[in-house]
């Protein structure tokens, strides 16, 4: 094996390890566009910067997480 196949091998492998931690941490596309939809049409959702007034979070990346949750209880965090 050269090195040029021992780096290639090695990228593939780190690669697969963000890909498996990446699954471990975000949701589904259709909870993530379920979550996103109850924020958009929520009182405290702010169109202008795309924040929650309740906990000032950016809605499209804290829908994506399984381990975040709405302060006002519209929607939970995903436990595997």
């Amino acid at each position: 094996m050269d090195d040029n196949e021992i780096k290639r091998l090695r990228k593939q492998s780190v690669l697969k390890t963000i890909d498996e931690a990446t699954l471990r941490l975000l949701v589904s596309d259709s909870v993530f566009e379920h979550r996103y939809t109850i924020c958009k049409s929520c009182e405290k959702y702010d169109d202008q910067y795309g924040r929650c007034k309740m906990c000032g979070c950016f809605v499209k990346y804290k829908t994506k997480l399984k381990k975040s949750y709405c302060p006002l209880h519209k929607w939970d965090k995903v436990n595997d």
